[in-house]
């Protein structure tokens, strides 16, 4: 809990960037946390727009799910009372267009395809193979600049 209002600070930074840092890596991705525990705990693309996480395997796996958890502002302060409102329908963190693809048998196949995404937790099944890698490829939010991905978890 913070000691000063941050509803000011939504969706802006106060902080300054000097030098690189680990701060939204892939690995946070996969790190076992699905909020803020000391520090970011997601994946941030580097870049505006579009952008895709890798996830690779040193040997081959055999798997049949993907769970991603998307980042949908859960600092945003909101009630069951509908007494505040935001200015906007769905939350513009929220990864709105996206695919799922393996690498299995030396080739990219993609496995799950969603448009219109408004959920933060998707599970995406799929015939089990065996992959050596796994990446997310994000076309669109629903208003953020840069795309986020909170976790990623895959199954047999």
């Amino acid at each position: 809990m913070t000691e000063w209002p941050a509803r000011g600070l939504r969706r802006r930074s106060f902080c300054f960037r000097s030098g690189t840092t680990a701060a939204y890596l892939p690995q946070k991705a996969v790190g076992g946390y699905q909020h803020p525990c000391g520090g970011p705990q997601l994946w941030h693309a580097a870049d505006e727009g579009r952008g895709w996480l890798r996830l690779d395997r040193d040997s081959p796996v055999v798997l049949g799910s993907v769970r991603l958890v998307f980042d949908d502002d859960v600092d945003e302060y909101l009630n069951n009372l509908r007494l505040h409102r935001t200015p906007f329908e769905i939350m513009p963190e929220l990864v709105r267009d996206y695919h799922v693809e393996v690498r299995a048998d030396g080739a990219w196949q993609r496995v799950a395809e969603e448009t219109g995404n408004r959920r933060r937790h998707r599970v995406h099944r799929f015939t089990p193979r065996s992959v050596s890698a796994l990446r997310v490829r994000v076309d669109a939010t629903n208003g953020a600049r840069r795309p986020r991905i909170v976790a990623v978890r895959a199954y047999s």
